[in-house]
């Protein structure tokens, strides 16, 4: 157990955690940085100009997730049909969907890691994805941290395959798929 969810450990009030939009600015780019630092490798961590070119893309969904006035951890997201040419190069047997909206990425860092906080930040982006009108989500779920089990078990999320050593990156990611057109909005 961390020290954040050990209420008797925390003299001082709780924070109130917070989700929202994220918007295209300095401050907001410079956090995601240091989110990124602390949840990555040097391999897989983006940089701030690659960070900027994903919330330029307003088709996407991208919220953070706050205590106070830190950022604990964002989410990001493109149309799929946007990314799929770029996909495809590393999954060949990917489909194209055009009313599917691909998770780019999830972080959250490690001291803020906690299910209450986990919940808050993917269930806001899944209720999003079906208020844009997106019929599911997909991804490229990490295996080592078990994110893809998490998903698959807590959020029914499909499993296609795995893809060995992902982009080069030295991890095997699986490929998932949310159905949301059952799902309650």
């Amino acid at each position: 157990m961390n020290e954040l969810s050990k209420p008797e450990n925390n003299l001082e009030h709780e924070k109130e955690i917070k989700v929202e939009r994220m918007l295209l600015d300095e401050h907001t780019l410079d956090q995601m940085v240091e989110v990124e630092v602390a949840c990555f490798s040097k391999e897989m961590a983006e940089d701030k100009e690659e960070l900027r070119k994903i919330l330029e893309n307003q088709k996407g969904i991208h919220l953070k997730l706050e205590d106070g006035d830190n950022m604990l951890g964002y989410i990001t997201s493109l149309p799929h049909n946007e990314e799929f040419d770029f996909l495809k190069q590393y999954d060949s047997e990917l489909r194209n969907d055009e009313d599917a909206v691909y998770l780019h990425s999830i972080d959250i860092i490690p001291e803020g890691r906690n299910l209450k906080n986990f919940n808050a930040l993917f269930g806001a982006f899944r209720n999003e994805a079906m208020r844009s009108g997106y019929s599911k989500i997909t991804m490229y779920a990490r295996t080592e941290n078990r994110f893809s089990d998490i998903l698959q078990k807590r959020y029914g999320a499909n499993f296609f395959r795995r893809i060995k050593d992902w982009r080069d990156l030295g991890e095997d990611m699986d490929y998932l798929e949310i159905d949301l057109s059952e799902k309650e909005k």
